[in-house]
Formats: structure tokens, C-alpha cells, sequence
């Protein structure tokens, strides 16, 4: 098991939707109130994680799009945690839950 990273040019938003579909990938769009703790949703299959910007996120159409809308649970004085550490979070639990190599 491990982390592939797949790139393609020239693919508007819905061909790139339809591609990962195809391929049975499960959308997981992280939000700062998302109904899904990220301890609860499904990393260990294939998945590709949405992340915005820490201003604006996940475009609305993108977030409806995914099968899971997925929070990071963080204390209660932390106001948000920037792109960079939400998706290096993201990350580190999907390969921990993969058991990838130290």
C-alpha cells in the first residue's frame, strides 16, 4: 500500500469528478464545521481529499460532490488550522491507517 500521485492537465472539474469515480475513488471534502469527524471517516481506501483555502474552502460544488464532508477536531481556542496543516494531518492519518513504512 502506499501514496500514488496521479497528474493531469487540462481537466475541467467535472471531467476530473467523473475520472475519480470511475476509478471508485471517495471524495472526502474538509471543512472547518463538516458533519464527519475525520476519526470516522473511511481513509483507508482510496480517497482524495479537498481542501481550500483556509479564507474560503472547499467550493460549494466540490463539497456537494464528496461522499464525506470531514472536520478535523481541534480545541476549542484554535479558530482554524491553515490548508498546509489540515491536509498534512489528512495525510499522516491515511498513511497511519494504511500501516505504510516508518
Amino acid at each position: 500500500l502506499g501514496f500514488g500521485v496521479g497528474w493531469c492537465e487540462s481537466l475541467d472539474e467535472g471531467a476530473a469528478l467523473a475520472l475519480l469515480r470511475s476509478h471508485e475513488v471517495t471524495l472526502c471534502a474538509f471543512e472547518v464545521d463538516g458533519a464527519l469527524d475525520l476519526r470516522d471517516v473511511p481513509l483507508e481506501r482510496p480517497c482524495a481529499l479537498l481542501l481550500g483555502s483556509e479564507a474560503h474552502g472547499v467550493p460549494e460544488a466540490l463539497a456537494r460532490a464528496a461522499a464525506f464532508r470531514v472536520r478535523i477536531p481541534i480545541a476549542p481556542a484554535v479558530d482554524s488550522l491553515g490548508v498546509a496543516a489540515a491536509s498534512a494531518i489528512a495525510l499522516y492519518e491515511a498513511a497511519r491507517r494504511r500501516s505504510l513504512p516508518r
